[in-house]
């Protein structure tokens, strides 16, 4: 009996885990991750200096990700600041290997330049994708009246008003 009443209590939760899909914080998890090991395969024949800041870099964009999606409800606010922790972790991946490539001498890393501006670019379009799953634009209805008068006098100004009753 417990184990039917524990099958369906998991069955139940499993389903919590889709809605999020369309979550801007869960999109740019992704890309943060995606982006690090993207920079990490390009880079693998260069001799880098300071990987492990590239680590913590991404270690702390995904803790403020998360801190965000735990402080902020779902939105435009929301969004923003996702998009500015991506955009500023991605900059700063690129600005690290534009001043690689200006110490050392190496053809390769404008390729490598080129590509991870390339990514960055699709990556970001896709996360402002996200925005339109995330914050529906809400239906705004027509405002009230402020004048105190009959529906079934005349237009204002033409004819008795409510002074002629």
């Amino acid at each position: 009996m417990y184990k039917y009443l524990f099958l369906l209590l998991v069955l139940a939760f499993s389903g919590l885990s889709y809605g999020a899909e369309g979550d801007s914080v869960a999109r740019a998890t992704e890309i943060v991750t995606d982006f690090h090991t993207e920079s990490q395969t390009l880079l693998k024949g260069v001799a880098l200096d300071g990987s492990e800041t590239s680590i913590d870099r991404k270690e702390k964009a995904l803790s403020e990700l998360k801190g965000l999606s735990w402080s902020q409800g779902p939105g435009k606010r929301r969004f923003m600041n996702v998009y500015d922790i991506v955009d500023s972790y991605t900059n700063d991946v690129i600005r690290s290997v534009e001043d690689l490539k200006a110490k050392a001498a190496e053809p390769k890393l404008d390729r490598i330049l080129n590509q991870l501006v390339s990514y960055r670019e699709a990556k970001l379009k896709e996360l402002e994708e996200s925005l339109r799953i995330e914050a529906p634009e809400k239906e705004t209805r027509p405002p009230v009246p402020s004048v105190d008068g009959s529906p079934f006098d005349e237009v204002p100004g033409e004819g008795p008003d409510i002074w002629f009753r």
